[in-house]
């Protein structure tokens, strides 16, 4: 019995009509600009070769488990990403016709990955030949196709559909072009995998329902804790420099260190979100103030004294009095911002629902007698500045 993904060349013979036409898949290319990373190499096409078809699936049993992926579903070695904006996407296909005998000098190439359709058309006579084929009825959100690629060659005459041997394939559809800080290196398949199969944006058609949902689920289900000591970066996010070159998006994934603070949270919507096509912007904001009652990243209570693990007893509590001297508080922060509206998935979680004044005026505790202690609190709107952030991944 063939191996998954093998498929031994098709022959059919018609003797009473005397023709015959064996044909084979040789390679698959997803014909796109966006570039692609995995295990953080680039992605070569093409995305899949006869001649090696067993090697193609990629053994990510281990990380899947760790990432809380189903493990038993097909992963490439060689991803492909597309964007729903793409006019008339193609996969360009080799196939080699082995034997023609009284069949149509054209076949119709049919065929689909899932629920992916795809169709042209190839010559019917012998040799090799690079066919384009058109990728119909394109989703119009974000998805993920991945498994057996099965094509098909119609010939008339005879009138009959000759299957052709499988390919096996991983693609996704994003909203638009990654954004900015993936152009270098291309966007992490792992990534795409994660946002797909565990974040729950398969289907989503609209910018603003990722911010939500991304902003959302990193700031509660990614089993990650905001740092009550220090507060300090664990991913190499470094504001308020006007970028961050190096965010360290895969470790982060992969949750190297369980710890994070606002800049990780920030830079993390920024970098998921854009690996699927949203541009969301940074906001760095200095000075913050003492925080009104609100629920940290990955901390499930709420507190009004972020730091209070770095506080001696009796005053290492979680809720404080408001104008306990030892209260902490956040000498600056850093947050998203998507047309106007305020996504914080360090605090709260903010998702979308307020503007940079009304989500200052709910996050920041603008009455207690502390403020007149320190100058510059609390912060204002015009505190709030915006940087590029996150520029560049590792």
């Amino acid at each position: 019995m063939a191996e998954l993904g093998e498929g031994a060349a098709v022959s059919t013979t018609g003797k009473q009509d005397d023709w015959e036409f064996e044909a084979r898949l040789t390679s698959v290319e997803f014909v796109s600009p966006i570039k692609v990373q995995l295990e953080k190499k680039e992605v070569q096409a093409p995305h899949w070769v006869y001649a090696d078809r067993n090697k193609i699936k990629q053994p990510w049993k281990a990380k899947a488990k760790k990432l809380k992926l189903p493990q038993k579903v097909f992963y490439s070695k060689k991803p492909a990403v597309y964007s729903v904006k793409h006019t008339n996407p193609e996969v360009a296909v080799k196939i080699k016709v082995v034997k023609s005998k009284n069949v149509g000098g054209q076949a119709k190439i049919k065929g689909n990955l899932g629920a992916l359709e795809l169709e042209g058309e190839c010559p019917t006579s012998a040799g090799e030949h690079a066919v384009k084929l058109k990728i119909v009825k394109k989703p119009k959100g974000i998805e993920r196709f991945a498994g057996e690629l099965a094509l098909g060659a119609e010939l008339d005459p005879p009138g009959i559909s000759v299957p052709l041997n499988p390919a096996m394939a991983e693609v996704f559809f994003i909203l638009a072009n990654p954004a900015a800080m993936h152009a270098r290196t291309g966007v992490p398949a792992e990534v795409l995998r994660y946002l797909v199969l565990r974040v729950g944006l398969a289907g989503r058609e609209k910018p603003k329902d990722v911010s939500i949902e991304v902003a959302k689920f990193f700031h509660m289900e990614h089993n990650v804790k905001y740092d009550i000591e220090m507060g300090r970066t664990f991913y190499n996010a470094l504001p308020p420099s006007g970028s961050i070159s190096a965010f360290k998006l895969i470790g982060y994934l992969y949750r190297e260190s369980k710890k994070v603070n606002c800049y990780d949270q920030a830079a993390c919507v920024q970098g998921m979100a854009g690996a699927v096509g949203v541009g969301i912007q940074w906001i760095f904001m200095q000075p913050y103030g003492f925080i009104n009652k609100t629920v940290l990243v990955g901390r499930k209570k709420p507190t009004n004294n972020p730091f209070y693990a770095a506080v001696a007893p009796p005053n290492n509590r979680r809720m404080i009095d408001p104008d306990n001297f030892h209260r902490t508080a956040f000498g600056n922060h850093a947050f998203c911002e998507y047309y106007t509206m305020i996504y914080d998935a360090c605090a709260g979680p903010c998702v979308g629902t307020d503007k940079l004044a009304d989500y200052i005026k709910n996050a920041i505790d603008h009455s207690t007698a502390l403020n007149s202690m320190y100058t510059g609190l609390p912060g204002t709107t015009s505190d709030a500045k915006h940087y590029p952030g996150v520029t560049g991944i590792v």
